[in-house]
């Protein structure tokens, strides 16, 4: 044998050394409980992969090469005599093989089955690792050209062959398999390593290893052999030092620092083996220290990955060996290398390397794993990995196994009494006999809490958090009245429960339950009758969380029944304390039967100005200065009145306290005496109030009571409790007869305007002012008041009829003179006024204010600002009377709901062929004779007196209740029903209301309404009346404009409303045959409604002639005396159920 072949038989040596190491360091930095585990599968995998790699492996990394993808030959090795050479490096090579499988056993110890590991190790032994081994290091014997080697490729001694292909293959099975049970929870955290000084030999192990390793790669005794010894150790120390620094400047928490510099030794290892025989010392060293650093930040990156790798392997064999082999085109003598490429195409090649052994050793293996553990877990279960793969693997057990199993035993019984057995040679005999000793601790001191809650005087109840009785001691189970087994009960079957008072919120709480009531962990008083008695007992209980478990609830039981019965007896006693106690909320004083003050609380110091000290012994009036004037002296007058009378004294009317200070307030006391149980007086207790704030508030709220929030004039209701009792003293008086005053009615004629076109801030600044310039004009006797919007009303004390025309003439100038401006722009108001005397003809208020407004109405008649006196006579006046007289008989007719009458008109289709039902719905109102009134006789009254809203729900409402009772009757699918509404409903959120609830309560489709407003209406509302309209139309209810064209602005409006018809104004149709300036106009709406989309409508149709115009001007739908006469509604079902009836005659029998 030579030399060579001498050195490479020793290195074989040496690289199995390596086994040693892994099987230290794995069972180093494992658990105790699975170090044999560790340890088995350490020789199993060495025994598993030399047969196999004789066996099929060797030949497939290193027989004739195939395509230069895999080896054909060598299968079944035989060695001669004569092949010395091929069996050493046979055994070098296995020993390569071993190092890469051992690789993964690390990675995924501790919940891997035994036989999983040996699948894993058979699929890289025979498949993995030697088809990549061929791809680098395949022409070793045959020469032949091999697929990364003939690109350039260097590997020298395996830093990607053999340790980047078992760190990717363990990768792969890590994330299969998945981390071991808690190591990534926040409760667990680090795994401790088992035995820290055997992890630290395998350290040894592996430096005498990596000797053989990379210099047994040279494959000959040689001059480089120094070097590369030299070079493997230098970057052996630089990685772990570097690894050690870094750690300690990161201090990362879940990084083991005592193991950091066994691994960044390795780390470095593996970094300088596929470079050691082409770099200096110096990038020795650097490329050492490098895959130090990047083993630590690698093992980081795990963590925070969530990838369990446990004793680090993956950033070890893995990262670092990335590292090294791109270190050879980094640092490498590319003489050494001999591959006749640059720098960067060596780099390149190097990358592609790495690359290529990535996807082949994690691809593959990733891919089988998977479709394994589908078919058998390769995973151990939760149980196995709690207790240990060395018993649940292979039934090993050791004595600290014995132990845990004992002490598990123990505390299943829980039997305090049980010793475990003690070997007093061993540790864990040692921690034995201390776990003895310490629980014959517990046990005493188990029984001497035992014994005081069996002895203590209180109850002691424990309880769960569902308020389950767990315990009761002896004195619990005596207040309970001796209930025998307690547990399986609730603590509300223990005792019924009257009340339960809180102390933490003082008051009484109900309806909550006892675990609410358990997790507030308060204290409370209960009040109950235990289950087994008749007794009510009070219970003084404080809850608390039991120190030991969360989950349950220690209650301390008092019985304070006698305690209760103890402060009943003691209750007269308590009467003077407690008469004191409830008066504190005020000013509180109590003296000595003489008057000597004993006591003042707080509020009393600060309303007298006496502090208590000073107080004490004074006598009551120099302290408690109250007086019912400012004149009035301070006396001892109160006390004198309590003895006399013996009784206690309240104030009726507020009085005044001086202050030591100077102030003085307004209160109100009340004085009371105290007496013992013989009744003689003991005390006197004065209790006050300020009520000095609340007599200022009670003066603002007279004052807003009576006067106009925004003028500051007095009000409606006061103005009219002025002036009824003006007119009561006349009516009742004697001697007054002459006695005469003067009612000035007002009203702003443009104040709408104002209002509308600059907003109500403006319009609130106009009556402002106005009222100022009424007031110049107004004696001090007199009463000048806003009685709502823009009406103002003057009454003038004493004053004769012609002084107050003169009054009231000049109150109209100047408000005509006067100009208002706002954002720079002028504006004019005048005023309407009405005047009436009021003497003895003068009845009652309703006659006097109605005569007011009369006479104000006639000046508005009459054109506007003028003044007007009441006259019986005056034509104006009597119609205005009728109006007035009108209210009554409408809102009687609402009320009651016998006046009103539906009537309907039909609107027919300009075009015959159009079948549809269309009508419009009338009101009408039958007079006592029941004679018909037509609506233009009514409807202005109920304009003007604000009743045309309710007028207007009451159509809508009784049209949709006729609709739903003649549902069946009616062609619902094909009809429209038109109802009119007035302006002012356009403004009243009720009437939308009212529509919702009839839709809702009939459930008449929306299509079939169609709402009729006037043009008038809508535009004096424009933007009212188009939000109106558009929330109608969005639940879909239709519109219908009326009087169109009757404005000057008709079309100029028409598109900010969306409405569905133009009804043309009958001013416009009466003569449209006729006249071809109504031609002009109804063609003109016919025209535009066409291009907006909105049928159009004509009323007054009353011949012949005009339906032939309409139907050629294109006038869509034609209503008027000429189509249909006006009938009662009902008459509209009678027409259909007669039409049903012929039509059921005329079927074929």
């Amino acid at each position: 044998m030579d030399l060579d072949l001498l050195w490479l038989m020793i290195s074989t040596i040496l690289v199995l050394m390596m086994q040693a190491g892994f099987l230290c360091l794995e069972s180093g930095l494992t658990r105790a409980k699975n170090s044999i585990n560790v340890a088995i599968k350490n020789l199993a995998d060495l025994i598993l992969v030399f047969l196999l790699w004789w066996l099929f492996g060797f030949g497939l990394a290193f027989g004739e090469s195939e395509i230069g993808l895999w080896g054909s030959d060598h299968f079944l090795l035989e060695i001669g005599n004569n092949d010395a050479k091929l069996g050493v490096f046979f055994l070098f090579q296995a020993m390569f093989c071993a190092t890469a499988v051992t690789i993964i056993s690390g990675a995924i110890a501790e919940r891997t089955k035994f036989n999983a590991y040996l699948a894993i190790a058979i699929i890289v032994t025979l498949f993995t690792y030697p088809i990549f081994a061929h791809w680098v290091w395949g022409g070793a014997l045959s020469q032949s050209a091999v697929l990364l080697a003939s690109w350039g490729f260097v590997d020298f001694a395996g830093a990607t062959v053999v340790h980047s292909l078992g760190g990717w293959v363990a990768l792969a099975a890590v994330i299969v398999i998945g981390p071991r049970s808690g190591v990534f929870s926040k409760k667990n955290g680090v795994v401790p390593p088992s035995n820290l000084t055997l992890a630290t030999l395998a350290s040894v192990f592996f430096l005498l290893g990596w000797i053989g390793f990379n210099g047994g790669s040279t494959l000959a005794f040689n001059n480089e052999l120094p070097k590369i010894l030299i070079n493997t150790i230098l970057a052996a120390m630089a990685g772990g030092v570097a690894a050690y620094l870094v750690s300690q400047w990161l201090r990362h928490p879940n990084l083991q620092l005592s193991v950091v510099p066994v691994n960044g030794l390795i780390a470095g290892l593996v970094a300088i083996t596929a470079t050691c025989h082409a770099v200096d010392q110096t990038q020795a060293f650097v490329i050492g220290a490098i895959g130090g650093l990047i083993y630590v930040y690698g093992s980081i990156l795990l963590l925070k990955l969530k990838i369990d790798d446990a004793i680090g392997a993956i950033p070890v064999h893995l990262f670092a060996g990335i590292w090294g082999t791109l270190a050879v085109g980094l640092f490498a003598d590319l003489s050494t290398l001999n591959t006749d490429m640059t720098r960067i195409e060596q780099i390149g090649v190097q990358c592609l390397g790495i690359a290529i052994c990535g996807l082949w050793a994690f691809g593959t293996t990733f891919c089988l794993l998977k479709g394994l553990n589908y078919f058998y877990r390769l995973r151990v279960t939760a149980r196995q990995e709690h207790i240990g793969l060395n018993v649940a693997e292979h039934g090993a057990k050791t004595d600290l196994v014995d132990f845990l199993v004992a002490v598990n035993e123990a505390d299943l019984d829980e039997d305090l009494s049980k010793r475990l057995p003690v070997e007093p040679f061993t540790e864990v005999g040692q921690i034995a006999q201390q776990y003895n000793k310490m629980i014959s601790r517990a046990e005493q001191a188990v029984h001497k809490t035992t014994t005081i809650v069996k002895d203590v005087q209180a109850g002691i109840v424990t309880l769960n958090a569902s308020a389950w009785v767990l315990s009761v001691n002896p004195a619990a189970d005596k207040i309970f009245a001796g209930q025998g087994r307690y547990q399986g009960k609730t603590f509300e079957q223990l005792i019924q429960v009257k009340s339960i008072y809180e102390v933490a919120v003082q008051r009484e709480i109900t309806h909550k339950p006892w675990p609410e009531i358990l997790k507030e962990n308060g204290h409370i008083y209960l009040e109950g009758q235990p289950k087994n008695t008749l007794n009510l007992v009070y219970l003084d209980i404080v809850i608390t969380n039991s120190s030991y478990n969360d989950k349950e609830y220690i209650c301390l039981v008092h019985d304070i029944t006698q305690q209760k019965s103890a402060e009943e007896a003691l209750f007269q006693e308590k009467e003077k304390a407690k008469t004191t106690l409830d008066s504190i909320g005020d000013g509180v004083i109590s003296t000595s039967p003489s008057g000597e003050i004993q006591y003042i609380n707080q509020t009393a110091e600060k309303l007298t100005g006496w502090r208590q000290a000073d107080a004490l012994g004074k006598k009551l009036h120099s302290v408690f200065c109250a007086v019912n004037n400012l004149t009035e002296h301070p006396s001892d007058s109160l006390i004198r009145q309590i003895k006399q009378s013996r009784d206690t004294l309240i104030t009726e009317q507020s009085k005044l306290l001086f202050c030591r200070d100077g102030q003085v307030y307004a209160i109100r006391y009340t004085a009371a005496p105290i007496f013992n149980r013989a009744q003689q007086l003991t005390g006197i207790v004065i209790v006050f109030q300020d009520v000095t704030h609340t007599q200022r508030i009670q003066r603002k709220l007279n004052y807003q009571a009576t006067h106009d929030a925004l003028t500051d004039l007095y009000n409606r209701r006061e103005f009219d409790n002025r002036l009824r009792h003006l007119i009561d003293n006349i009516v009742a008086g004697e001697g007054q007869a002459r006695v005469q005053h003067v009612l000035i009615y007002i009203d702003l004629d443009q104040f709408k305007i104002v209002n509308d076109v600059c907003g109500h801030a403006a319009g609130d600044q106009l009556l402002k002012q106005v009222s100022q310039h009424m007031q110049r004009f107004v004696r001090a006797q007199d009463m000048l008041a806003r009685l709502g919007g823009d009406e103002f009303a003057i009454l003038l004390y004493n004053c004769p009829l012609a002084k107050g025309q003169a009054i009231a003439e000049k109150i109209r100038q100047v408000v005509r003179d006067y100009r208002f401006a706002w954002q720079g722009k002028e504006y004019a108001v005048t005023t309407s006024i009405g005047i009436v005397a009021i003497n003895e003809n003068s009845r009652n208020l309703a006659e006097v204010v109605n005569q007011a407004d009369s006479a104000c109405y006639t000046s508005k008649k009459r054109g506007k600002n003028q003044v007007n006196v009441y006259q019986p006579a005056d034509n104006e006046i009597q119609r205005h009377k009728q109006q007035v007289q009108w209210v009554s008989r409408l809102q009687q007719a609402i009320d009651q709901d016998n006046g009103f009458e539906l009537y309907f008109q039909k609107i027919v289709a300009a075009n015959p062929d159009d079948p549809s039902l269309q009508f419009e719905i009338l009101l009408r109102l039958r007079d006592e004779n029941h004679e018909l009134i037509p609506p233009n006789a009514f409807l202005p009254s109920a304009e003007r007196y604000n009743l045309i809203q309710a007028i207007d729900k009451w159509v809508i409402q009784r049209t949709f209740a006729w609709l739903a009772t003649h549902r069946s009757r009616l062609p619902h699918n094909n009809m429209k029903c038109a109802i009119n509404l007035s302006g002012k409903s356009l403004n009243d959120a009720e009437v939308i209301q009212v529509i919702d609830q009839c839709q809702a309560k009939y459930q008449i489709a929306p299509h079939i309404i169609c709402f009729e407003i006037t043009e008038t209406a809508a535009i004096d509302n424009l933007s009212l009346a188009s939000q109106f309209i558009i929330q109608l139309k969005n639940k879909g209810f239709r519109f219908a404009l009326d009087d169109f064209g009757a404005g000057l602005s008709s079309f100029n409006y028409l598109k900010n409303l969306p409405v569905d018809f133009l009804k043309i104004d009958g001013s416009f149709v009466r003569q449209v045959d006729q006249d071809p300036l109504d031609q002009a106009m109804v063609q003109s709406v016919a025209n535009i409604g066409k291009t907006l989309g909105i049928k159009t409508i004509a009323e007054y149709v009353a011949s012949p002639n005009i339906v032939s115009y309409l139907q050629a001007a294109g006038v869509d739908y034609l209503q008027g005396y000429h189509i249909h006469k006006p009938e009662p509604l009902d008459n509209l079902a009678k027409q259909f159920m007669a039409k049903s009836a012929n039509q059921q005659e005329a079927l074929p029998s």
